[in-house]
């Protein structure tokens, strides 16, 4: 067993790039819905259940918009599933896309599966690979992954088995399964059970050697490779300061380039509270619903750009809304005049945009509050772009008209 005080984060990333994480996370999210065979179809359904009965067979796509949805039978496409319960006990041909409040897989599916649940419960066969999000993440002993588990949740229980690779992120994880090569664990504690085996290397991130327990019985027939997070603080870090100051300088310059060629990305001015909570509550929206509908649209090849512009344009403006409320800081202190094209007003936008920018940087990485801060300006941001862009696309379709 080897320890060590001063964790290196390398092996632990080598060790998940070997999974191929971001492959796999593209293909559960987006490929392996969009690769559906071109004979298949796609079939929406909606209800307070949704079944697919034990003698059906689906020759489509499926997306389910239920209380719950129960697949008894067999779905020879995909399943896109946004329900409060999802019952799988009979077979799913191809990948398995779940967003739901409890998943329960009785049945098999010959696909990936990729959920966010607050319980996924696993206890049959998964033909490629599983991802999760969820609070408690349960693997059974009669279940098996043939290829890879990512695993995010609060508790994991893994006693079924993994064909490849187990990589878990988790407050506790529980081994009694057969990984077939390696574990990957970065957690609160870790727990080997008999009959627990791990064909390959164990490599677990903790914070104390005692928060992982391997007992009597229980095997690894690499190396086990136990390594300790360092409890010092990020501010007693130069590299921390070095960090944010890198990522003001490229914001700031990301935005002096923005307010050149789209300067109207700037024009909100939210003044009482109820217009940052109109843009709040839309920024969620747009949040929570643009990746949702980027998946359904990406499910034919016709709409796989669409989505992925998509995906695109909404990665950029949540990097956006941090620089848009920086510049609404900024000249709030300063009171500049309104912001115009005209190259003599872009140096007030930049004073302003780089005193904004010092401000919700510096209260973005605050202890304990920082993260509270940095949601609810990305979140806030990205709702007042939104609303700059309808109001754009709105007087673009009044000149039109006209």
């Amino acid at each position: 067993m080897h320890l060590a005080s001063d964790f290196r984060p390398t092996r632990l990333v080598s060790s998940l790039l070997r999974v191929h994480l971001w492959r796999r996370a593209l293909a559960l999210i987006i490929g392996g819905a969009c690769l559906a065979s071109p004979a298949l179809g796609l079939e929406r359904r909606t209800g307070d259940t949704v079944v697919v009965a034990k003698d059906e067979t689906l020759d489509d796509t499926l997306i389910a918009q239920a209380d719950t949805l129960r697949i008894e039978g067999t779905v020879t496409g995909n399943v896109i599933a946004f329900a409060r319960r999802v019952l799988v006990t009979g077979t799913v041909r191809g990948d398995l896309i779940s967003f739901s409040r409890d998943l329960e897989m009785e049945g098999r599916v010959e696909g990936n599966t990729f959920s966010f649940a607050e319980e996924a419960d696993i206890r049959r066969e998964v033909g490629r690979s599983a991802m999760t999000f969820a609070r408690y993440c349960r693997l059974d002993r009669e279940a098996r992954i043939a290829a890879d588990l990512l695993a995010f949740c609060a508790e994991a229980a893994l006693n079924g088995a993994v064909g490849r690779d187990a990589s878990a992120f988790a407050s506790s994880v529980d081994v009694g399964g057969n990984i077939e090569r390696n574990l990957a664990a970065s957690t609160g504690r870790l727990t080997l059970a008999l009959p627990a085996r791990v064909g390959g290397d164990l490599t677990a991130r903790v914070r104390r050697a005692q928060d992982v327990k391997i007992e009597s019985g229980a095997t690894v027939a690499g190396r086990t490779d136990i390594r300790i997070r360092p409890r010092r603080s990020d501010f007693r870090r130069a590299g921390f300061y070095v960090g944010i100051v890198i990522s003001i300088a490229a914001a700031f310059v990301t935005g002096l380039i923005l307010f050149w060629l789209v300067p109207t990305l700037f024009g909100a001015r939210p003044v009482t509270a109820g217009d940052y909570a109109r843009s709040l509550g839309i920024g969620f929206l747009v949040c929570v619903a643009i990746p949702i509908a980027a998946v359904i649209v990406g499910i034919t090849l016709i709409g796989l750009p669409i989505a992925l512009f998509s995906l695109a344009a909404w990665l950029a403006g949540l990097y956006a809304a941090k620089i848009v409320i920086a510049a609404i800081v900024g000249r709030a202190l300063l009171r500049p005049q309104p912001a115009a094209r005209p190259s003599g007003r872009m140096g007030d936008f930049a004073v302003a945009l780089l005193v904004g920018l010092v401000i919700v940087y510096v209260a973005m990485n605050l202890p304990i509050i920082g993260v509270i801060v940095k949601f609810l300006v990305i979140l806030t941001g990205l709702g007042l772009i939104a609303m700059q862009v309808r109001r754009r696309g709105a007087a673009a379709g009044t000149v039109t008209a006209s």
